[in-house]
């Protein structure tokens, strides 16, 4: 790894770190770009250089998550199983955890374009597995329709299990999101 890769980084997470303080203080609406800038010590330029607007440094922030709690594409094989992946159980503890900082994030003025990229985010990687794990199996339906379905799907039961405080466990959702997403895919392929 280059030590520009490494500055990189770093200044990332400086950038993140500052927004998700400043969150957990002030709450997502009140704070802005400039906020966030002088909470890392970063300059406009720099910020600029690495993202676009305050909504997409929290969806690069999201996606850093996904990569830390190991949420990577699945084969087949993990899709079909008859268990959840370990790391969407770690996934979704780790949400379960910060569910005020969730509550903060989706009742604010961004939710709509926050919501979308992340239902984005999921459907590229569910694609990416579907695509790779099912290469030669036969859909019955288009994998842009199933993929939008299940990545819609999933969004829409996590978000009812963050904010109706469900008497449900991180480890009963991930059961709940892979079961009803394995019987989908076995539905669409035609499996038994």
């Amino acid at each position: 790894m280059s030590n520009l890769d490494r500055r990189v980084q770093r200044t990332r997470k400086l950038l993140q770190d500052a927004m998700m303080q400043l969150i957990r203080e002030k709450g997502y609406d009140a704070i802005t770009v400039q906020d966030i800038l002088d909470r890392a010590n970063i300059g406009r330029a720099t910020f600029y250089a690495h993202y676009q607007s305050k909504e997409d440094l929290f969806l690069a922030h999201h996606d850093d998550l996904v990569l830390t709690v190991g949420l990577e594409p699945l084969t087949a094989e993990q899709l079909l199983s008859p268990d959840p992946p370990p790391s969407l159980v770690a996934f979704l503890e780790l949400l379960g955890h910060n569910r005020s900082l969730y509550q903060v994030i989706i009742h604010s003025r961004d939710s709509d374009r926050i919501r979308q990229g992340l239902r984005a985010a999921v459907s590229v990687n569910l694609a990416d597995c579907l695509q790779s794990g099912f290469e030669k199996a036969v859909s019955h339906m288009p994998l842009d329709a199933l993929t939008e379905y299940l990545a819609s799907a999933q969004l829409a039961l996590i978000d009812w299990w963050l904010n109706q405080r469900t008497p449900y466990t991180a480890q009963q959702i991930a059961t709940m999101l892979h079961q009803l997403r394995r019987a989908a895919l076995q539905e669409a392929f035609a499996l038994d």
